[in-house]
């Protein structure tokens, strides 16, 4: 088991993770598509919230369908935030093809849009961190409200001006959703668990937290594994790392390394 040495940038998602931050929340710019300016994050929130949040479409229609629909006539601000937003939203997932995640930019932005590509932006395993399942796929929506939660509070935030305490407050922020319920940001507001959350815990701080996305799979280890442990903590994310460190050595030995310390709980 790594003790803080693992060099996890060697996997695009979470250097894409730091540069995403440093240059949408920190920068205020786009990362996703080439255009250059800063732009006025809170202005850009508050039209999506309008149109997204405000006027939802619960209808039948397809996703994009309902997309197009909401988002027609939005200004090209608005249309580059929330590209920005359901890149992060697709990009760290396993069960998304590397086109399909471009192909998310492409609805408003084309080549001669200055949209980027290459692996650099756009990869699947092993540089990912997960594959969530079809649950992450169907709820997309939720998923992207709530990714619109923490990116619109931090956003705010006037005392995050650095990566390391915007990480720690993203970090913190998710586990508070994930175990309390607590949603700082109720403009919007998710009703129902959301993967998202987990995601954005683990890339945060690999080192602390799971990449594990789904809520039954954490707590299901916890219920059966639990018990290897002395002193089991009743946080859930803090008893994960327990097991592990209980059981790492004695499983996994036929996995390859990175596997192993990356995705311990899925080995053979």
């Amino acid at each position: 088991m790594n003790s803080g040495t693992f060099d996890w940038k060697r996997f695009h998602a979470y250097r894409v993770f730091d540069e995403f931050l440093e240059k949408f929340v920190l920068q205020r710019k786009s990362y996703v598509t080439e255009h250059p300016a800063s732009r006025d994050l809170a202005v850009a929130f508050e039209d999506i919230r309008k149109r997204f949040v405000d006027d939802y479409d619960d209808s039948a229609a397809k996703y994009e369908e309902k997309i197009a629909h909401q988002f027609d006539g939005a200004p090209e601000a608005t249309k580059i935030v929330f590209a920005n937003i359901e890149y992060l939203w697709a990009m760290p997932m396993g069960n998304l093809k590397p086109e399909t995640k471009r192909g998310y930019g492409e609805r408003w932005f084309s080549e001669s849009d200055l949209l980027v590509e290459g692996e650099r932006y756009f990869f699947g395993h092993p540089h990912t961190i997960a594959d969530p399942g079809s649950w992450y796929l169907r709820n997309k929506y939720w998923e992207t409200v709530s990714l619109l939660g923490v990116l619109s509070f931090v956003s705010k935030d006037s005392s995050l001006t650095d990566l390391a305490s915007l990480k720690g407050k993203i970090a913190e922020i998710c586990h508070s959703a994930i175990h309390k319920g607590v949603v700082p940001e109720q403009a919007f507001a998710a009703p129902k668990f959301c993967g998202l959350h987990c995601a954005l815990m683990h890339l945060a701080d690999p080192e602390r937290y799971e990449s594990i996305i789904s809520d039954s799979h954490r707590r299901r280890i916890c219920a059966v594994l639990g018990h290897v442990v002395e002193d089991p903590s009743d946080d859930i994310e803090v008893l994960l790392k327990q097991i592990r460190k209980t059981l790492y050595t004695s499983y996994g030995a036929s996995e390859n390394p990175d596997f192993k310390d990356r995705w311990f709980f899925y080995s053979k």
